[in-house]
């Protein structure tokens, strides 16, 4: 099972017709299919987030029925208010799956073929299903079941299925030489991070001018993690107490910081900026 936030919507419905991307085109096309010239709008349920909240969805109906807005913790549900005397009054739709299997383990599957595929279901997924309400936990047979038939292409898909006989080929052996493995990692602090406090110049008049200007708020030597930067204006820096996997990483030379870059045309107060300070294009968008 998937352990994201459960996702209902599908967004398929008419009423919720997702947003475009800007670069995209109004009708959807799966990786491949531009050669046969044909398009798929349907295939855009196949979005990871969709179809995963999707899976979520149907995994949490069958589980725990719809009760989201009286229980948070279960993940599917609306949220309703109904108008008496004059007044708006909350009211949690509840409701589960009633339906029982009655019979052998043979006959449940196949009434879920019927119910749930229109009786589509190959030899091959029917196996599955079958195994799935036999492996499951006690009293967890029928639900472990019919979550194995919403997660087979029968059940979201229609027409007949064309199931091709045998086992698919294992894909050749990926003969690409290997190589280390680096990557470029960029901590982009969107708001909220007090990163003066992160990096603080140490033994030269920097220093004495940051505690001037953060006065209380400004970092003692005691609470900084040392480290050093050759060529700078100070020699001396130190890191704060709480990031010692970033000092492990500058001094393995795997970390680098780049100071005094932000949104700035030029040094800027509270006062100036409020008296028309030059700024940058689209700052706060």
């Amino acid at each position: 099972e998937s352990e994201m936030e459960p996702e209902p919507e599908s967004e398929m419905e008419p009423e919720a017709e997702p947003e475009p991307e800007p670069e995209m085109e109004p009708e959807p096309e799966p990786e491949g299919a531009q050669k046969q010239t044909l398009y798929g709008p349907e295939f855009q349920i196949l979005t990871p987030p969709l179809f995963v909240g999707y899976l979520n969805g149907m995994s949490s109906l069958i589980r725990n029925g719809v009760a989201d807005s009286c229980e948070p913790s279960k993940g599917l549900g609306t949220t309703t208010y109904v108008r008496e005397n004059g007044n708006y009054k909350y009211v949690c739709p509840q409701g589960s799956l009633t339906w029982r299997e009655a019979g052998t383990v043979n006959e449940t599957v196949e009434e879920l073929n019927v119910l749930l595929t229109g009786g589509r279901l190959t030899p091959v997924a029917k196996e599955v299903v079958k195994n799935a309400y036999v492996n499951a936990q006690p009293g967890n047979a029928l639900k472990a079941a019919q979550q194995a038939v919403v997660m087979t292409a029968e059940f979201n898909t229609l027409g007949a299925p064309l199931p091709q006989p045998g086992v698919r080929p294992p894909l050749p052996p990926d003969h690409i030489g290997k190589k280390p493995y680096k990557a470029f990692v960029v901590l982009f602090m969107s708001g909220g991070a007090d990163t003066w406090n992160m990096l603080v110049p140490q033994g030269c008049s920097l220093y004495d001018e940051y505690r001037g200007i953060r006065t209380d708020l400004s970092m003692n030597t005691n609470e900084l993690l040392a480290v050093t930067s050759p060529g700078q204006v100070c020699r001396n820096y130190g890191v704060h107490q709480n990031f010692p996997f970033l000092k492990g990483l500058y001094d393995r030379g795997e970390a680098a910081f780049v100071t005094n870059v932000g949104n700035l045309v030029e040094p800027t107060t509270k006062t100036t900026f409020k008296s028309g300070a030059r700024r940058c294009f689209n700052l706060f968008s």
